[in-house]
């Protein structure tokens, strides 16, 4: 992204990014004196599209240049289910996040577990003598969840 500013200094330039809005502060001056004031709030998408960590700018002959990096495309992981009862944790500072599905009639090989982003998504398939069905949900968690590190 460019942003004109004739006559603006590098040193005169204030880039910061405050929660998902990125804000620009520019002063041209005369000498000491500020001739004019310029300020910017651009939204940008944090949580999804850009990497807050990354993000860069430059100047030169009086156009400013922001460079905002994209995230990387979160991977697909596969959670292997365990057959065993849920671990239970009286910890108080446990803050894993837990929750219970019942999918009475389907079997461990039958069930699929998978996280990308923000999104785990199960597929378990029911099998009833000649008939069966499929049971497909797909959950949002919270962006601090490590879904890399998940367990069923």
């Amino acid at each position: 992204r460019n942003l004109d500013l004739p006559g603006v200094k590098a040193k005169d330039i204030v880039v910061n990014l405050a929660g998902s809005v990125l804000k620009v502060e520019a002063l041209r001056k005369s000498g000491e004196k500020v001739i004019n004031k310029y300020r910017r709030e651009i939204p940008v998408d944090t949580k999804k599209a850009v990497n807050a960590e990354g993000i860069k700018s430059y100047t030169s002959e009086g156009v400013l240049t922001i460079v905002l990096p994209k995230k990387p495309v979160p991977e697909t992981i596969q959670i292997k289910p365990l057959a065993m009862d849920p671990p239970h944790s009286d910890n108080a500072d446990d803050d894993s996040f837990h929750f219970t599905i019942e999918l009475p009639g389907v079997k461990l090989d039958d069930l699929n577990i998978s996280g990308k982003g923000d999104a785990l998504s199960l597929q378990a398939k029911r099998k009833a003598g000649a008939s069966s069905s499929v049971i497909k949900r797909t959950f949002t968690v919270a962006e601090d969840v490590l879904l890399d590190k998940a367990a069923a």
